[in-house]
């Protein structure tokens, strides 16, 4: 996942799903948000005129309008 190799080398964080807690990464620390209230600003980041079925489903399941 690059995702995480990015974590690993201090660039970034990332949310991942709870399948992925048994990976055994170098230098990664896993903790899970357990708060159920947890509230966070997130924003969705795509090439322009390129929204594949995946893409929209997250927009759909985030509510997010895409223009």
């Amino acid at each position: 996942m690059e995702s995480l190799a990015l974590s690993a080398n201090e660039e970034a964080i990332s949310i991942q799903p709870a399948f992925t807690s048994h990976l055994n990464v170098p230098n990664i620390a896993m903790v899970p948000i357990a708060d159920a209230g947890a509230t966070w600003d997130l924003f969705v980041v795509w090439q322009r005129g390129k929204i594949g079925s995946a893409l929209q489903t997250l927009l759909r399941e985030l509510n997010m309008k895409t223009q």
